[in-house]
């Protein structure tokens, strides 16, 4: 979708435009540079939901099929600068079938449907995700995974303590797969400690019984800016 940066005074010079006029994403920068010439205004596009875009949302071709090039890559650059990795139909970052290994990517997993008249596959996924720290005094086993930070839920009255897990995180890592001649972004994925998931005040609110095939509690989380390296 595009957000106006501007008042009502600007927005009510145009029609909005919505997915009823296209699907193509390069339809809505040419309205979005309408917009702007016109009015003097400023907009952004916050594409999200890539989980449910069908391979779409970052495909190796255009909506049209056609190569991307570096025209195409700087336009979307210029309207799309950022991307909505997690929200309410899901999370965008990783998932469990891409990132084997993590054992935090199966975050509010959510790919059994999708935006679009066709059915989801798994080899969607890698155009789909944006991406293919501890705290306390816990220690990494040999394997080099932390054990759980522990979990204070209290599911009948649908409350937490919060006693575990630490208020400053501050940590060092090496890549031990660098490679100075190739490009590469990193960032850090910070979690929360366990806190009732939104059906669980459902449950104590309205006094209904808590869905089963849902968990009780969730980690909320959070992720730092990307470090971009591009080779010297």
């Amino acid at each position: 979708m595009g957000w106006p940066r501007d008042g009502k005074d600007k927005a009510d010079q145009i029609i909005p435009f919505s997915q009823y006029d296209s699907f193509d994403a390069e339809d809505l920068w040419k309205w979005m540079e309408d917009y702007e010439k016109s009015t003097g205004g400023k907009l952004l596009a916050i594409p999200h939901n890539g989980n449910l875009s069908l391979g779409l949302m970052f495909d190796d071709v255009t909506f049209t099929g056609k190569p991307l090039d570096s025209d195409y890559a700087e336009r979307r650059q210029k309207w799309e600068p950022l991307y909505e990795i997690t929200q309410m139909k899901g999370d965008g970052e990783s998932h469990p079938k891409l990132s084997p290994n993590d054992e935090f990517a199966d975050f509010e997993t959510w790919d059994k449907a999708s935006f679009g008249p066709g059915l989801h596959t798994d080899d969607m996924l890698p155009k789909e995700y944006a991406r293919e720290a501890w705290s306390d005094d816990r220690k990494a086993g040999s394997d080099g995974k932390l054990p759980p930070v522990g979990n204070t839920v209290n599911v009948e009255e649908a409350t937490y303590d919060n006693s575990i897990g630490s208020p400053f995180l501050q940590a060092y890592w090496k890549d031990p797969d660098f490679d100075p001649a190739q490009r590469a972004f990193y960032y850090v994925r910070v979690l929360e400690i366990p806190t009732p998931r939104w059906t669980t005040y459902d449950a104590k609110v309205f006094g209904v019984k808590l869905p089963d095939d849902v968990p009780v509690s969730i980690q909320e989380r959070a992720y730092t800016s990307p470090i971009w390296y591009t080779p010297g």
